[in-house]
């Protein structure tokens, strides 16, 4: 009833409006601002779904249910290190075997595509808006930036692995992932830029692309790109694939 007919154009007058406000017994309401980044896009597996203390109650319990606080099992990795991860991943994918291009003409696509992605971004909050721009505080929520979607965009569309390997690799759901694709491809499209697919390796495993990528441990699952494998069928090339002598 505080804030009846005035406009919120702010955090700040939130919560001077909410601490204005007083109960029916006399206390007075506390309001503060949480400034903390709570990225959205995060995948949850089921593994780590089916370990939360949630407890369903007796009437209707998938919608209604109990969560226990609980301390966090050793082991779990924390927000932080979640990000440094998944930092360290996108710099593996940046790899130039894997872009087909050196980082000189990488960061050059990058910087091509950054106003038309600034653009599309701005319309968007404008939309959430609902109009002009308003103040607001706190730390972007995107867990990936621009350059990252260029990124795995490439990777994708250079037919490398599907995008649940990029979900996998980077622990974000395929939503987000599939999102961030369509919005850069078509912005690959309108400045008429076209990827080349690889015809070398598809991965279908996310270990094993990363096995691969950094030379640690063996990428025992690998099999060869699908155009490459219809193509040496040996109805067409005469000869078997594991010797190479006529067949």
């Amino acid at each position: 009833m505080n804030w009846r007919g005035r406009p919120l154009a702010s955090h700040e007058v939130v919560l001077n409006t909410i601490a204005a406000t007083t109960t029916t017994t006399g206390l007075k309401v506390q309001a503060v601002l949480d400034s903390g980044s709570y990225p959205t896009g995060i995948a949850v597996s089921r593994e780590q779904l089916a370990a939360l203390p949630i407890t369903a109650h007796s009437v209707h319990g998938r919608w209604n249910y109990s969560i226990t606080p609980a301390a966090i099992p050793a082991g779990t990795p924390r927000a932080d290190d979640r990000a440094q991860a998944r930092a360290q991943t996108l710099a593996m994918l940046a790899d130039p075997r894997l872009t087909g291009m050196s980082s000189h003409a990488f960061d050059a696509l990058r910087s091509r595509l950054a106003p038309a992605q600034e653009a599309r971004a701005e319309q968007h909050r404008y939309v959430l808006r609902g109009g002009r721009r308003v103040a607001t505080t706190g730390r972007s929520r995107a867990l990936l930036s621009d350059s990252d979607e260029v990124l795995i965009t490439v990777i994708y569309l250079r037919q490398l692995c599907p995008q649940k390997v990029l979900c996998d690799l980077l622990g974000i759901n395929p939503v987000t992932i599939g999102q961030a694709i369509k919005a850069t491809r078509q912005l690959l499209d309108e400045e008429k830029i076209s990827i080349t697919p690889a015809v070398v390796r598809y991965f279908t495993r996310a270990d094993d692309l990363r096995a691969w990528a950094t030379g640690i441990g063996p990428a025992a699952h690998v099999p060869p790109h699908p155009a490459r494998h219809a193509l040496t069928d040996p109805r067409l090339t005469g000869m078997s694939r594991r010797t190479g002598h006529p067949a």
